[in-house]
């Protein structure tokens, strides 16, 4: 799970990595997706019937992702 992390000398895990982890140990983490288009991102909105989601930029080089104005919330369409 965080092995990548390891092997890449990173001092943090990605989000994706982070909740493997949690979710190994039994925590209810809600519904989510990685989408690397457009189109990918629109297709797991429309999979997740939700009325609003948050988008979040996944980059090992960016850890503070508020800070990089990599986050996006209450997406609607």
């Amino acid at each position: 799970m965080a092995a990548s992390a390891r092997a890449e000398k990173r001092g943090s895990l990605l989000e994706t990595e982070a909740r493997d982890i949690l979710k190994a140990y039994g925590f209810d983490l809600p519904a989510h997706g990685l989408a690397a288009s457009a189109d990918e991102a629109a297709r797991l909105f429309s999979d997740l019937h939700c009325d609003k989601v948050a988008m979040k930029i996944v980059s090992p080089d960016i850890v503070h992702k508020t800070e990089a104005r990599g986050v996006i919330l209450n997406i609607a369409s």
